[in-house]
């Protein structure tokens, strides 16, 4: 790959020309307050540091440990392991230039400086290759080649023409070109030789052989692109490299800008959404404020908001969490917030940086304006069907407000075997979980926590559905599933999800893998109803149902035909009815106590059969209050007696189409 290649290409060629002329570069380098904001905005966002909302933040930064930060950059950092000690020092420096930049403490500008000379000292940015010769940028070139300009940005005037000019240089040699070949690989992954890590850092050789093609629509997509948009603004007037190092990055913004679903929701989930998300950011508003193109309208930025508020799970173990199907477990930077308000001024978005922050960064307080006004969702936000095929409803956003959340629909990167799986939140307890980011090594023995049995989803004879062995990493699988219908009638809502192809993958003589859930908030009461079928072999089928113990405070009890999940402020009862015989037991996912123990229900049939119609009738209660009396007869009737009263209905074609009649 070389730059004759690049400009070989007709559509490369093409790309960038076709930009208005408003596109074209600045003329001017980007010194001084320039890259994300003019000096005039500086008083601001000096005001904004200071608001009651920022205190985290500001806490974080004014009581960081100095001593400890100076002493690592002074005397323990090895310039060859880019993997923790480059991103250490990046971080260091990122933080310490907007201290000084809020500031003007000198101390804060010192330590800036030394991390600028040790960043220097590095003889490469990143850890990657392509064809054993040149670094590609995946993670720490474009987080560090962000961290050097927003430096040069913010500490220019402190800073001599030696130093701006080494910063410059090594920012697109180091930085920018290797997110150039990185971007380019994932543009044309058949013109590369084969990507590895680097000899120096003596990791274990894995198959890269499809990283660009899996990579490329993944959240690791974004950030070489923010890298190289920001690093590209840093050169000097009439660098060469800028126009096909933008087109590169525009493309590769646009290209991306397809992961996501024309409702904003994004397929990795939660903090892998978020991180995708503001690198993209970085990447609009830099071009946006450097060349003028508005590239905020290629995705559904106000979507995206309102899909991570609708994850919103916060419990007591773990406050800001949301909902975690695959690896993604954690909520939204209020960044990201704060772009689409100030942008649009939607107080949702609003509303989400204010109320639901997973943290603040410095571009919070850059991109905060107080003046948009928050609105705070209603009803109409608790019921979503997102275009991904993932069911989401709450009662509310608080502690104790009830949380069920079904993953249907298809693969993605960072996914689990999980489809057709129900998590539950109620009373500030997690109550039917998944395990939170299971490690990426296929070779752990925690990998299995990423298979169906480690998920509240069925078996047939002891297998889940489709899933791959990891070798490539945590790419996407090829199992399929699809809500085929949601809705809320009067008391209650409802969703079925037909996840038939995942499971046929494996065991092709499956007929029909359907779970249908209704939910009665007032109770609340979750009724599920599994219908398996095979075509010609009979089999047995299971069902799995995990609580919440990454604290240790999580049990499960069983008895002929209940079982309950316990946690200290409130216990989930469940009782099953099936069309076979049941069997229920206490078990514990197989891995070794390092890894946690993972306790769950096993509800399973005790005979074979080619077809299976399984009930399970839940109900969340506080600690403390009586059980219910949870009461399933003939033809689907449900009759429960709780304090918060007695609760009729009736499943009406139970083995067909289940559908739910209160009476």
């Amino acid at each position: 790959m070389n730059r004759r290649e690049f400009l070989n290409s007709t559509a490369a060629a093409l790309a960038f020309s076709a930009w208005p002329a408003a596109a074209k570069p600045n003329p001017e380098p980007a010194t001084g307050l320039g890259l994300f904001f003019d000096p005039r905005d500086l008083p601001r966002i000096r005001r904004s540091w200071s608001w009651p909302l920022f205190k985290d933040l500001r806490d974080g930064i004014l009581t960081a440990d100095l001593a400890s930060d100076e002493l690592f950059l002074d005397k323990e950092l090895d310039p060859n392991n880019q993997l923790r000690h480059l991103s250490r020092a990046a971080g260091i420096l990122q933080r310490e230039s907007f201290a000084y930049l809020m500031t003007d403490q000198k101390r804060r500008l010192e330590l800036a400086r030394l991390a600028i000379e040790k960043v220097l000292s590095f003889s490469a940015w990143d850890y990657f290759m392509e064809a054993g010769t040149d670094i590609i940028g995946l993670q720490r070139a474009p987080e560090t080649a962000i961290a050097m300009s927003l430096a040069l940005d913010w500490l220019s005037p402190h800073l001599d023409d030696s130093t701006k000019k080494r910063l410059r240089d090594q920012i697109a040699e180091k930085g920018c070109l290797p997110c150039f070949r990185t971007l380019f690989g994932m543009r044309h992954p058949q013109k590369v030789v084969g990507w590895s890590f680097a000899p120096w850092v003596k990791l274990e050789a894995r198959d890269f052989s499809r990283w660009p093609v899996i990579l490329d629509k993944t959240n690791l997509k974004a950030i070489p692109i923010s890298g190289l948009a920001v690093g590209a603004m840093t050169l000097e007037p009439g660098d060469p490299r800028m126009e096909e190092w933008l087109e590169m990055a525009r493309h590769g913004y646009e290209t991306i800008a397809g992961l996501y679903e024309r409702d904003g929701s994004y397929p990795e989930g939660g903090s892998y959404g978020d991180y995708t998300t503001f690198h993209l950011l970085l990447t609009q508003a830099v071009i946006e404020r450097k060349l003028g193109v508005d590239l905020f309208d290629r995705l559904n930025y106000n979507g995206f908001v309102e899909f991570m508020l609708s994850l919103q799970l916060p419990h007591t173990a773990e406050p800001k969490a949301c909902v975690n199907f695959g690896d993604a477990g954690s909520g939204l930077q209020s960044a990201v917030s704060f772009y689409v308000a100030r942008k649009t001024g939607d107080g949702l978005a609003q509303y989400m940086g204010v109320e639901h922050p997973r943290e603040h960064n410095p571009f919070s307080v850059i991109w905060h304006q107080p003046e948009v006004v928050v609105h705070k969702p209603d009803a109409a936000h608790h019921l979503k069907h997102w275009d991904l095929d993932w069911l989401i409803y709450r009662t509310g956003y608080d502690l104790d407000d009830l949380v069920v959340a079904m993953r249907s629909g298809g693969p993605a990167n960072h996914e689990h075997a999980d489809r057709n799986s129900i998590l539950l939140k109620a009373y500030g307890e997690v109550l039917l979980a998944d395990s939170k980011h299971p490690t990426y090594d296929h070779n752990n023995a925690g990998w299995v926590l990423r298979s169906s049995p480690a998920h509240n989803t069925v078996l047939i004879d002891n297998q889940g559905h489709q899933y791959h062995d990891g070798r490539e990493g945590t790419n996407a699988s090829l199992a399929e599933a699809r809500i085929i219908r949601s809705g809320r009638r009067d008391g209650f809502v409802y969703w079925t999800s037909d996840a038939t192809p995942a499971y046929q993958l494996v065991l092709p003589d499956v007929d029909r893998v359907l779970r249908s859930v209704f939910i009665f908030s007032d109770a609340p009461i979750v009724v599920i109803i599994d219908r398996l079928t095979k075509k010609n072999q009979p089999s047995v089928f299971s069902a799995h149902w995990h609580v919440e113990n990454s604290d240790g405070r999580g049990s499960v009890e069983v008895s002929k035909d209940a079982f309950v999940m316990r946690r200290p402020a409130a216990n989930f009862y469940a009782r099953c009815v099936s069309s076979i015989a049941l069997n229920i037991t206490a078990e514990k996912m197989p891995v070794p106590t390092q890894v946690g123990v993972h306790p769950y229900a096993r509800v399973g049939t005790s005979s074979p059969s080619k077809e299976h119609t399984l009930m399970t009738v839940g109900v969340a209660c506080r600690s403390g209050q009586a059980p219910p009396v949870i009461a399933l007869g003939e033809q689907g009737s449900i009759r429960i007696q709780a304090d918060s009263g007695v609760f009729q209905a009736r499943v009406n074609n139970i083995d067909q189409s289940p559908f739910m009649e209160r009476i």
